[in-house]
């Protein structure tokens, strides 16, 4: 009889798979325990996520005991559903598809990834290569994007990332390489951001320390 893993984990790109791989190699700043977890890039990315993502788990679902499906609102191709209300939609279709018993939830990260870039985190400024800089990365992004102050994220986060790097000195180049950066440096202690609060959550709930 083969063992269940504990967490199996469908994303859209590489993106994704490497800020999720350095997240949950995190697994103390979760104050979770160690999780045995394998995650999966599904080839539709963001609308096969979306539109497959349910189907595509269902064959897994005696081969883990918990499933995170995660995609980006932006590009999914049900923009008009707010995210809340898309993610309820999957998690009844998972439930009914042998994911029952909370074994599984949906991330639908709004508008995308980049969002989550924009935490309020010193490590942010070093990783972008805005770490002695003058302005700040947070003065330029007040600037740049018209955000509200310093803590608020641009509406636009992909674009305004990609600026932010560009007008790094030295300039830095955009790659799936410095998500996992993000994912291993950046401190999430004081993020704002739903998705990834949904995320905390789940997985504290899921795998606490004993």
């Amino acid at each position: 009889m083969t063992t269940k893993k504990d967490l199996l984990v469908i994303v859209a790109d590489l993106d994704a798979e490497n800020v999720m791989e350095a997240l949950l190699e995190r697994h103390q700043a979760f104050q979770i325990k160690k999780v045995e977890c394998e995650i999966r890039r599904h080839n539709g990315r963001d609308p096969g996520c979306r539109g497959k993502g349910v189907s595509f788990a269902r064959s897994f679902c005696n081969q883990y005991h918990h499933m995170i499906l995660m995609f980006d609102h932006e590009g999914s191709g049900a923009e008009r559903i707010p995210p809340e209300e898309l993610e309820n939609q999957l998690e009844t279709e998972l439930a009914s598809n042998g994911w029952e018993d909370n074994r599984a939830t949906v991330i639908v990260i709004h508008p995308e990834l980049e969002a989550w870039v924009w935490g309020d985190s010193k490590q942010v400024d070093q990783v972008c290569g805005w770490s002695s800089q003058i302005p700040s990365l947070r003065q330029w992004l007040l600037a740049e994007a018209n955000t509200e102050t310093e803590r608020s994220k641009p509406k636009d986060p992909k674009t305004t990332f990609k600026k932010a790097l560009k007008n790094a000195k030295p300039r830095k180049q955009f790659s799936a390489a410095l998500f996992r950066e993000l994912g291993e440096k950046v401190s999430f202690k004081n993020c704002q951001d739903r998705a990834f609060n949904k995320l905390k959550t789940t997985l504290k709930n899921w795998f606490p320390i004993q």
